[in-house]
């Protein structure tokens, strides 16, 4: 396959992010590459393709986001999620490409009651934290590393630390209770975790402008709509949304939630480095509006 030089290279065209980006760059202006078209964890191919293409930009939406799945697969999130991550950012770092990395508020361990800035210490209580940190902690040394044989810049990257994404393509929570509250179904919902939730076209958005402003130095990036919500609170907003309020609701808590990967109670991402997003509430109004 031969591809004109872009700017942009979009990896995991297939998922809910990678989606959002396509329609939200000019197609001038971008490849994007689906898992048919590239394994990231070929490290060899992986960087054929790089070269080949030669972009100016990677955004990197591929990632393991199983967080049941990673309890029992940890080798193959650390394999996703973390060192396939370094050795992308190694390329990036080789041919002079700016690297854009998606992680996770399960970075932390939820046990700040105030959230979590860009400069809270990550402390993961799951494999799926534990791989996505791993991902960063190899990013940041792939692109900051001193090498002594040689002279090589430091790269540039963006790690862009998200939470609870929802769009129209794939599964997500927003969906997912959605059908429950118009099936009628009886939910089980956890009533005292704190979270933040994420509309992709709004984050995709945010990291174009991010990029196309060429203001902001390498670093991490907290990026999600604003607004704390727990699930109780945001089922009674769904319901009200969907002139649905009859639903049938047990509520727990989240330590008698019986799954394989705890969660953090309190997985807030703080920013304090960008502009602000639009609440939640809107976000979640104009994705019904529009599915």
């Amino acid at each position: 396959m031969f591809f004109t030089k872009k700017k942009y290279l979009i990896l995991g065209k297939d998922g809910q992010l990678g989606h959002e980006f396509e329609k939200t760059i000019d197609p001038d202006e971008y490849v994007a590459l689906g898992h048919l078209d590239l394994d990231i964890t070929e490290f060899y191919k992986v960087r054929e393709k790089i070269k080949e293409i030669e972009p100016e930009i990677i955004i990197n939406c591929i990632a393991y986001n199983n967080v049941n799945g990673a309890e029992e697969n940890a080798e193959i999130a650390n394999l996703i999620n973390g060192e396939a991550i370094s050795n992308l950012a190694r390329i990036c770092r080789e041919f002079c490409i700016t690297l854009v990395h998606f992680s996770t508020d399960y970075v932390f361990d939820g046990k700040n009651v105030k959230g979590y800035s860009e400069e809270s210490q990550p402390n993961p209580i799951n494999n799926y934290g534990r791989s996505k940190l791993l991902g960063e902690e190899m990013l940041i040394d792939a692109m900051e590393a001193d090498y002594n044989f040689e002279e090589i810049p430091d790269g540039k990257y963006f790690i862009i630390r998200t939470s609870y994404l929802f769009s129209k393509n794939g599964h997500n929570i927003v969906k997912t209770f959605r059908k429950f509250i118009e099936d009628k179904k009886e939910l089980t919902v956890i009533e005292d975790q704190k979270v933040c939730l994420t509309y992709a076209s709004d984050l995709a958005k945010q990291v174009y402008w991010l990029l196309e402003t060429n203001e902001y130095e390498s670093g991490i990036y907290h990026i999600t709509n604003e607004g704390i919500l727990n699930w109780a609170e945001f089922i009674s907003f769904l319901g009200d949304i969907l002139g649905i309020n009859d639903i049938k609701i047990t509520f727990i808590k989240l330590n008698d939630w019986k799954v394989p990967a705890i969660r953090p109670l309190n997985s807030v991402l703080i920013n304090t480095k960008l502009p602000k997003l639009r609440n939640w509430k809107e976000a979640v109004k104009d994705f019904l509006n529009d599915y």
